[in-house]
């Protein structure tokens, strides 16, 4: 991975930086700034203002481009320069990368308040990207934002989002303007357009807003203040998982892998990830039929060794079996878990057969909420679990309330949706851009 054209990475002392660490600068010996890792501020103490005394006893040998988690491609090291000279520098990895969201979603910056990604295929539900993917991608152009524009600041990871979809999105490029609402110690606010050209084969039409949120930014390392045991757990219990029993076969006494979607070409950004859903023989009767409980990780054969980080937190609350499909496809759903003949029961809800059949219903998202409780590890976390509950599924419209958790039994993040259960030809169907929801 290549650092912006331009960077400039120095060393107050004039020293040269070892060519281990980088390449591709032609001359190592750097001048007058420093380097800062963007999420945690791990940086070597020389090449930071001593008077705020930070990590004064990092042992000096080990820059940040050194460190585990830029070697993952996650986060782009950025500085304050005294720019002398352009350079092209280029991280050498120092171990095993695995993917994350941040792959997914490789944001770039066009200036300093505006950032361009180009929307996947893969990651779309029908012909509309997936809500959850676009959402992360906020959060990463929210984090990369602070990283580079504002790199002499301490706000690095998202901690809420508001975010609403105008307009459904389409495969393409995508523009990102941010507005700095404020600027402050210990938080920030931004507001995040999303904006795509009204004819996307048209490079001359006009863009036109198609999302928009809020997203509040502080430094969850290194928060401090009262914190007080709640012992808030999940209500019902959720079920035991084995996960490493999961990881091997496929199946516990309580989980199984749902090996397949039923409508795989339609729900494309599902075959990202691998679910496991509670057994239909094991699902205890005190759990509500409005309720889904997932283990969720990178589908192996889509992303070797995936790991979640906090990026890929608006992706996880927006990608699970859909609730109303337990009431229109109880039949269906349990045929894909192995329970029983796709042929039992209820027919089929969907608008055709085969391996490119489309699901009856689509379920866009008008409004997403997205509360951060827990910084996850910078090297990725492989499991994590999502309850989803509906309360209200009525005249078209519904709720969503989802909570994400870890192996360690920690809340991860919140979420809550407002979304409209519509026919999935509104998704397939080619019309002007301009149309609303």
């Amino acid at each position: 991975m290549a650092l912006p054209r331009g960077l400039l990475l120095s060393h107050p002392d004039g020293q040269s930086i070892p060519s281990s660490w980088v390449d591709g600068i032609g001359d190592s010996r750097l001048y007058q700034t420093r380097i800062t890792h963007p999420s945690t501020r791990h940086l070597v103490p020389r090449l930071w203002d001593r008077s705020r005394n930070l990590l004064s006893q990092v042992d000096p040998t080990r820059l940040c481009i050194d460190c585990f988690v830029v070697s993952q491609y996650r986060h782009v090291i950025t500085s304050s320069f005294l720019v002398t000279y352009p350079a092209l520098v280029t991280l050498r990895p120092t171990a095993a990368m695995a993917p994350t969201f941040a792959d997914v979603v490789p944001i770039k910056q066009v200036s300093s308040h505006q950032y361009a990604l180009n929307l996947e295929d893969e990651w779309c539900i029908g012909t509309v990207p997936n809500g959850g993917y676009v959402t992360s991608a906020f959060l990463v152009v929210a984090r990369t934002h602070m990283s580079l524009t504002h790199s002499t600041r301490s706000e690095p990871h998202p901690i809420n989002l508001h975010l609403e979809f105008l307009r459904r999105t389409c495969v393409g490029p995508a523009l990102f303007t941010v507005k700095d609402v404020k600027l402050g110690s210990r938080i920030s606010n931004l507001h995040i357009v999303l904006a795509q050209r009204q004819s996307p084969d048209d490079p001359s039409s006009p863009y036109q807003d198609e999302a928009e949120g809020y997203i509040t930014m502080s430094n969850i390392s290194t928060e401090t203040g009262l914190s007080l045991p709640t012992n808030y757990t999940p209500y019902p219990p959720a079920l035991p998982a084995d996960l490493v029993t999961l990881s091997s076969t496929g199946r516990d006494a309580n989980y199984t892998s749902r090996p397949k979607d039923p409508f795989p070409q339609f729900r494309r950004a599902a075959q990202n990830i691998q679910m496991f859903l509670v057994r239909p023989d094991r699902r205890p009767s005190d759990h509500p039929k409005a309720m889904h409980d997932q283990w969720v990780r990178f589908a192996p054969n889509r992303n070797p060794n995936g790991r979640w980080t906090n990026d890929a937190l608006g992706f996880l609350v927006d990608i699970f079996p859909q609730i109303v499909e337990k009431y229109v496809n109880p039949h269906l759903e349990e045929a894909e878990l192995g329970q029983q003949s796709a042929d039992e029961g209820k027919p089929r809800q969907g608008n055709e057969k085969g391996p490119g059949a489309t699901a009856k219903y689509w379920y866009p998202t008008l409004a997403l909420n997205l509360e951060v409780k827990k910084l996850l590890p910078e090297e990725g976390a492989e499991w994590l679990f999502v309850r989803v509950k509906a309360k209200a599924i009525r005249n078209g419209r519904f709720d969503l309330d989802i909570e994400v958790w870890d192996t360690d039994n920690e809340l991860v993040a919140t979420s809550s949706h407002s979304s409209l259960i519509m026919d999935s030809a509104r998704n397939t169907s080619r019309k002007a851009k301009n149309v609303k929801l």
